[in-house]
């Protein structure tokens, strides 16, 4: 099994290099992403969201930062801030990482 360290530190490659296969091999068919405007269910629903973000993030001029980032078992969380020429961001982000289905109360 992949440690939760080695899928979050391919995710920031592939991220880097605006690998939008790479990024998606992360995610099961059942994923589930924690969006501002609600949960995203599902790799198919979840495709469309990181094609904006590698379309916004691969943009000339576009500044990245990881400030921080921490792993501990299944879970992850990264802290980072970013300037594209379309809008500036300060986010974190957290995963769960698991070969078995998280029971949705471990949101």
């Amino acid at each position: 099994m992949t440690s939760t360290k080695d899928v979050l530190a391919h995710r920031l490659k592939c991220f880097g290099e605006g690998d939008l296969e790479g990024i998606l091999a992360d995610y099961a068919p059942a994923a589930v992403l924690f969006m501002p405007t609600g949960l995203i269910e599902g790799v198919d629903a979840i495709t469309p969201v990181f094609q904006h973000i590698v379309s916004e993030f691969t943009k000339p001029g576009t500044q990245f930062a990881l400030q921080q980032q921490c792993v501990e078992g299944d879970y992850a969380c990264t802290r980072w801030n970013a300037e594209t020429p379309d809008n500036m961001h300060d986010a974190g982000t957290r995963w769960i990482c698991s070969a078995e289905p998280v029971p949705r109360s471990k949101y």
